[in-house]
This record gives C-alpha cells, structure tokens and sequence, in this order.
C-alpha cells in the first residue's frame, strides 16, 4: 500500500517531441518537473493522429531548438524515469503494453483534449485501473473548442471513470460538473508559463532589424494556430479603426492556419478588402520554437480577440515572454490577466472595445508597466506549483492508504 508520505511512482501519457504544438510542450515539461521529484513512466507516441484528421499541414516539430523529455542522470528521486514512444492510434497492443506499466503505478496521469482518444482511453483503463491506484484527467479542455452534442456525450463517457482531475480555470470545473452532474475530486491550477521561449536573444531593435519593421512602427501581435473560435475576424475589424487614429500600426498574425485553404484565402480576401495590406503581415506557418522568441521581441504586446475559450497556452507564452494582453472577456483569460496591470480584457464579439484597448496600451506608456508587472506576476503560474498541486490532490483521494 502506498503511504501518503512516500513519494507515489507516476505514470504519465500524452504527445511529446518530435510531435509539435501547445500540449505536446505541455506534456513534456511537466514530465521534466514531475521527473526532479517522483519515478515517471512516461508514454509518448510513435504516431500521433492519422493525417486526414490532422487539421494542420504537418503534426511533427522541426524546431532546431528542441523540447524533450529529460532523463535523470543522478542517483535523485526520478533517476529510475523511462520514456517510451510507443503508442499508436491504430494499435491497441501498444495501448494494452502501456496499460500493464501503469498498473505498476500509484497516480496515472492522463492529458484530455480531444475525443479522438476515447476508445484508447477506456481501452487503456480496463487494464490499467487497480484497486489502489488513481487515474487523473490533465484537462486542457473539457468539452473540445469546436464541441458539438455528441463530443459531449463522449466526453461524458470518458471523464466519468477519473478519479481526479487537475483544471486550470473555475469555468472549467464548473464545466465538468455540468458534464457529470456531480462533484468530483480535483484541483484548479492555472496554466503554467512557457519562460522556455525567453532567451533573450534579441532586443525589440534587433527583432524588428531581422523582420525588416521600422522602429517607427507600433507593432502587435497575434501568435498561435489560427482557429476560427480565435476571432481574428474581429482583431482585423478592430484594426481598421485602429489605423484611423494612427496609420503606423501593423498587426503580425503569426502561426499556421487550421481549417483549410479556404479559411485562409478568407482571411486574406478580408486584409485586402478592409485596406489593410499595410497594415497586416501574415505568416501562415508553424512558428520553430527558436523563433518564437523573435515575434515577441519586435511586438509591443499581444492581441488575443477569442470569440470562446477555456485555458489558452497562447496567454502563458506571452506571459513567458514578458508581453502585455489585450484579451476577451473569456476562460482563463479573465481569471489570470489581471485588469489595467497585466493586460486589459473585452468582451468578445466587439471590434470597437477591442480597438479602444489597443488604443489605450498605447497612452501614457501602459504597455511598458505591464511588462515590468508580469514578470512578477507570472512567478505565481510554475510547473513546480502545478506539480504540488497534482501531489497534494493524489494524496486527498488516497486516505491514507
């Protein structure tokens, strides 16, 4: 039996390095802060989803400046680690191989957010659960961005078997106590920040140097896969009345496209159409990890104009990065952007407040403060913090045993 102070052996699954993206980065660090303290098991992938589901144009990372799962070399805590890239949408035996390692463990620790994995995550528990053992949901999303009825009711399906789980915002436990109907045992951590893409590499003059941006400039930026339920639609509206007041703005929309050409040929039809050419540079690609730091640099702040939402990894970049927000009214963004300090926020759907907050960064050097403030501020959002609390709730649900 496991004793409350004895530190619990972990099983962890989820993507990692060479695939790329928000929860790929996710899952890796905190298997990297979970490993300083606790033996991890942690299983990765061989193959994430099939391409025709993948609604990007390629799912690995090629970033020079990689993101990896780190092994222990010293005689600590998890120096008897493994990492296994094993499993396989479309092979269940590697799924079944995973499920007897995590019966060797005290916490299972599983990423929920698509239900694309649900068959493999009930698949998984029929063997993996054991009559000491806890399985936890790491929830990026309860109910996936773009839901509908029957993701729900799979989702239903899933979570109902956890016996923990971590949320980084209040709207999402509420969400999943709409979803079961009931209270269940968990813990709400805010999403801790990216500091990996500081590096300091560059100064804004530099930045802007090597993206050919003159200083004279008022830059913005708007980071991560663009998704319609990320309401750029509504940033470009804005900066149209942005450009009335000063013409030197220039938005820099920086990340890949999910939807199709078409939604990209829409965006861009919309930047012509809306006189915007000047105004408006798109980089519609998967930013390498190295570079991030770079868009950063030659910005003055983000925009993140998300018409719904629950956590967003976009916000714990900036923060990473020492960037002010300008944020709707939604999710974690009003939990974690503190008004008029960190950033301001505005309610969704609304092209004139959002243009208005652009305009009042601007005055009375706002932005500059902000920055100043965050790197303060964000010393609250840590992966260490978020792993105490992971420990703190397996250790509620044991009672002792």
């Amino acid at each position: 039996m496991q004793s409350k102070n004895h530190s619990p052996k972990i099983f962890l699954s989820g993507p990692s390095f060479p695939f790329r993206g928000g929860i790929s980065h996710y899952t890796t660090l905190l298997f990297n802060h979970l490993s300083q303290q606790h033996s991890v098991i942690f299983y990765t992938f061989r193959k994430q989803y099939p391409k025709l589901l993948f609604p990007g144009k390629n799912d690995r990372d090629h970033s020079r400046m990689q993101i990896i799962p780190l092994k222990k070399t010293d005689n600590g805590p998890g120096a008897e680690s493994e990492i296994m890239q094993e499993l396989h949408p479309f092979d269940p035996v590697s799924w079944l191989k995973a499920a007897v390692k995590a019966r060797e463990c005290s916490l299972v620790l599983l990423p929920w957010w698509t239900v694309f994995w649900a068959p493999h995550y009930l698949l998984f528990r029929l063997i993996a659960k054991t009559s000491v053992n806890k399985i936890f949901f790491l929830c990026h999303n309860v109910i996936e961005h773009e839901g509908s009825p029957v993701k729900k009711i799979i989702a239903r399906l899933v979570l109902r078997n956890g016996d923990g789980f971590l949320l980084h915002t209040r709207e999402e436990k509420q969400r999943l106590f709409n979803l079961l109907g009931k209270p269940c045992s968990s813990v709400i951590f805010p999403h801790p920040v990216y500091e990996i893409f500081n590096r300091n590499r560059y100064t804004q003059a530099e930045a802007r140097h090597v993206l050919g941006i003159s200083p004279l400039r008022k830059v913005i930026l708007f980071f991560g896969f663009v998704r319609r339920y990320k309401g750029i639609e509504y940033l470009l509206k804005a900066l149209t009345i942005v450009k009335q007041s000063d013409p030197r703005i220039l938005l820099l929309v920086v990340g890949e496209v999910w939807g199709g050409d078409a939604y990209a040929i829409d965006l861009l039809t919309r930047i012509r159409e809306m006189g915007l050419r000047e105004n408006v540079r798109f980089i519609n690609q998967y930013v390498p990890n190295e570079d991030v730091e770079l868009y950063f640099r030659a910005s003055d702040f983000s925009v993140l104009p998300y018409i719904q939402g629950s956590g967003s990894g976009a916000l714990q970049v900036c923060y990473g990065m020492d960037t002010p927000v300008v944020a709707t009214d939604i999710g974690s963004f009003r939990e974690i952007i503190r008004q008029g300090v960190t950033g301001l926020t505005v309610p969704p759907r609304n092209e004139n407040q959002l243009a208005e907050a652009i305009i009042r960064m601007y005055q009375g050097g706002r932005f500059q403060q902000m920055a100043t403030n965050i790197r303060e501020y964000r010393n609250r959002f840590t992966w260490e913090g978020l792993v105490k609390k992971l420990i703190s709730l397996y250790e509620s649900t044991t009672d002792g045993l």
